[in-house]
């Protein structure tokens, strides 16, 4: 009677150590799945996916007006609504030399 005592603990606590074991991993699995989920809910919040950005539409000659300032910065004035930028005299000196080289290239054909 005390071997057969004695063999069901033996045998039960096997099963025990087991089966904790397995809830151990199951809870495990749980708990990362829904750390998981929160991550993920909390960074498509923060993380939107970003806006397309359109290319502008060209502008002519008609819609656009350009002048030299005293500082030889360059504004470009929309005659349509009287918006304008303002660029720096470098910018306009990186302009001017794209254009000639391209003259320069076209004059030597």
């Amino acid at each position: 009677m005390k071997e057969k005592l004695k063999d069901l603990r033996e045998r039960s606590g096997k099963l025990l150590s087991v089966a904790g074991k397995v809830i151990i991993i199951f809870a495990s699995m749980v708990v990362g799945f829904y750390a998981n989920e929160l991550y993920v809910a909390k960074t498509s919040q923060t993380n939107k996916e970003p806006e397309i950005r359109r290319v502008p539409s060209v502008k002519s000659h008609h819609e656009t007006s350009v002048a030299i300032n005293e500082r030889g910065e360059i504004i470009v004035i929309n005659r349509k609504d009287g918006s304008y930028e303002i660029y720096s005299d470098s910018v306009g000196l990186m302009i001017f030399n794209h254009y000639a080289s391209k003259m320069y290239l076209k004059a030597q054909q």
